[in-house]
């Protein structure tokens, strides 16, 4: 018996961010002496993800413009396949008016802590490094 091995191949940038659209948690990634990978539910808008945090590791880095990762992912149930798509970016904390505005009513909320709900704030991860890979079993 003769098995195909998986293939992975790479995505162009466009493709990833119609991907990230798909699904609705990714993970932020925090760099440091205690690196993290952290579960949240965002938005893409223009070449920036958004999430909606309240106080803590994610809203000190972005207020300090710390370079983070933000990464997504779906396999296949059967896992026949998936895709993962990788960000990389400058974040910051969003102060604008009408770009909070607009995060608003795009209804993104912070659901890991929605107690927190009344301290949370939008932070945004600019996309300067987007790579991704499609996975398919062999």
């Amino acid at each position: 018996m003769t098995s195909t091995p998986p293939t992975a191949t790479g995505l162009p940038p466009e493709e990833c961010c119609a991907l990230l659209a798909t699904v609705p948690v990714g993970r932020v990634v925090l760099a440091g002496d205690d690196p993290a990978a952290l579960p949240v539910n965002f938005t893409v808008i223009g070449p920036e993800v958004y999430i909606r945090t309240g106080p803590g590791r994610k809203l000190t880095a972005a207020a300090e413009g710390h370079v983070m990762g933000f990464e997504a992912d779906h396999i296949e149930p059967d896992l026949t396949g998936g895709w993962s798509v990788l960000i990389v970016g400058p974040s910051r904390i969003v102060s604008d008016a009408q770009e909070i505005a607009l995060l608003d009513s795009a209804g993104l909320s912070s659901w890991a802590h929605p107690h927190r709900s009344g301290q949370a704030r939008y932070i945004s991860i600019r996309m300067d490094r987007v790579s991704g890979r499609r996975l398919r079993a062999g």
